[in-house]
This record gives structure tokens, sequence and C-alpha cells, in this order.
């Protein structure tokens, strides 16, 4: 049974069925290549990102604000064993598969972030930003 399979047998339909899909489709996506996108801060879809320890998810980059004009990207997938959850909480990337932590440089805090995460730059112009590699 596939996942659309799966989803219908639990009796989703229409809208809801396509947000379901969406949502499971996007957090599912690992850059494969260079990163280059922009980010609107006055979006509502973004709105996570007007508070500092905000963060969104976009094409498999978290996209956290670390400070009043302080914004940090790294990748979804975690080095421990490329689970695509990481996170940020508390001040750090955090990975709750197996408890992989990360500084805001994608520096390793314990064994299970020892690895590190790939980091992005990000550049902002007005509400912009721009997240690449």
């Amino acid at each position: 049974m596939n996942r659309l399979d799966f989803l219908k047998a639990l009796g989703l339909s229409g809208a809801a069925l396509m947000a379901t899909l969406t949502a499971c489709q996007r957090e599912q996506v690992t850059p494969t290549g260079p990163v280059d996108f922009d980010v609107e801060l006055d979006d509502p879809a973004n709105i996570h990102l007007s508070r500092i320890g905000g963060y969104i998810v976009r094409y498999g980059v978290v996209v956290a604000r670390v400070g009043f004009q302080k914004f940090v990207a790294v990748t979804r997938t975690c080095s421990h064993e490329k689970q695509q959850q990481v996170m940020f909480q508390n001040g750090e990337f955090y990975c709750p598969a197996h408890g992989a932590r990360f500084d805001l440089m994608g520096q390793g805090l314990n064994t299970e972030g020892k690895n590190g995460l790939t980091t992005y730059k990000i550049e902002r112009t007005g509400d912009t930003l721009r997240v690449y590699s």
C-alpha cells in the first residue's frame, strides 16, 4: 500500500488529503545540489520567524531566527543517521531521533552530533531572506 492509498484508507479526502500529502512531501526533501531560495518574512506562512527561537523548514533546510536581526540556516538531515528531523530548540539545533545536538555554526555538541550539520549562507534584503550555499 502506498502513502496515498493509506491516507485514503484513513478517510482523508479532498483538501485534507492534499494538505497531508503536501506536508509529507515538503518534510522529505533533502538538498542534493546547491541551495538557493528566498523566504519572505511578511508571508503568513513564515510567521514563526517573527520571534527569536522560531524556525521554519523549506526545501530540506531549517531556517531559524536566533537574534533580533540574525537568522541561521542548516540542513534538516541529521549527520548521525540521516534522519530528516533536525529542528531548532532552546538556542540550538536538535534531532529528536537519537538526541544529536548542534550549535548555531552546525558543530556537534555531543557524540551523536559529532559530524556536524551543513550550514547555508543568509542574506537579508528588506523583508526577504535569501538562503544559499
